[in-house]
Parts: structure tokens; C-alpha cells; sequence
């Protein structure tokens, strides 16, 4: 079954930054730069975020938690910076588009131009014969249940992965 009507997301998202990884796609893309994995479950395995719309509002929730827009909602709030003469009406209206802009438009603006766009992995290693791309993973699965996932399902494809992850033979 399409991966798209099993997790409701458009596959292209993800291989339009994996083009983009690979040098095919140059359009800027918005999200972070790929990093390697820091812990070591997944140490020398990378990430690289791919976008979707469904991650908007966690992206606006990383701009208004570290409060990013504290100063220029608090402007917007000024009474003293409303036009002379605005109704209360007007006033309601000017302030809701404002807020609703400030509140979503502006943070992913933010996020997309600092590069630092948020969503889900596209879990990588690189090699000498180019980058293996081995999972698509979730913040929430957890360093243990990928690892897992790669060493059942990528390690017997591409043997090379037992060194990366310092996986044990048997016998």
C-alpha cells in the first residue's frame, strides 16, 4: 500500500530532500542540514528533516515557546500604535489578522529561512559508494526502535552497516 495513504503524507517531501541531498534539486528547501546522530545507538548513522504541512504547528509551537514573538505581539498590542479614529470593530479586526499572521505566517517564515524547519529523519549512512538511505523515522520512535529496524532490515543488504553500528556477529 502507498505510503501516502498509509501515513497521509505526500512521498514527495521526502524525496524531494533526498534530491536535494544529492545535489538534483537545488531549490532551498527550509529544513535543518543534515547532522550526524550524536547518542550511541545511532552513532554514525545521520538525519536529514524533511518538511510537511502537517508539522507547521509543531514549528509554530518551537518559535512561541522559546519566545521568538513575545516583543512584536506585545507591539501589535500597544494601544498606542492603533490608527486615530479605528472603531473597536476595526480595531478587533486589525489586531486578529495581525495576531493570526504573527502567530503562524511569521514563525514559519522564520523557521524556512533560518534553515531550521522541523519535521520528521530520513535516516542516511554515508559510504564510499554514496549515501544509503535507510529508514524514514519519527522523533518519538526512539534511537533503540530505529537502530533496531536497521539492523533487521538494512544490515543484510548492506553489510557495511554491522560496522557502523557495532553490531556483534554470532557464533
Amino acid at each position: 500500500m502507498s505510503y501516502h495513504y498509509v501515513h497521509d503524507i505526500d512521498p514527495s517531501n521526502i524525496t524531494d530532500e533526498i534530491l536535494a541531498m544529492e545535489g538534483i534539486d537545488s531549490r532551498p528547501r527550509g529544513t535543518h542540514r543534515a547532522e550526524k546522530f550524536r547518542h550511541d545507538a545511532l552513532r554514525g548513522l545521520w538525519k536529514k528533516h524533511w518538511f510537511d504541512p502537517r508539522f507547521i504547528a509543531q514549528n509554530v509551537l518551537n518559535v512561541l515557546r522559546n519566545g521568538g514573538l513575545d516583543q512584536t505581539i506585545h507591539d501589535v498590542l500597544d494601544p498606542t500604535q492603533a490608527p486615530p479614529g479605528e472603531t473597536h470593530q476595526d480595531h478587533a479586526v486589525r489586531l486578529s489578522t495581525l495576531l493570526g499572521r504573527l502567530s503562524v505566517e511569521v514563525p514559519i517564515q522564520q523557521r524556512q529561512s533560518a534553515r531550521k524547519l522541523s519535521g520528521e529523519w530520513i535516516v542516511f549512512a554515508p559510504h564510499q559508494t554514496g549515501k544509503h538511505y535507510l529508514s524514514v523515522s519519527t522523533h518519538g520512535e526512539g534511537d533503540a526502535v530505529i537502530r533496531e529496524k536497521i539492523i533487521r532490515h538494512c544490515v543484510p543488504e548492506f553489510p557495511f552497516l554491522r560496522d557502523v553500528l557495532r553490531v556483534e556477529t554470532a557464533g
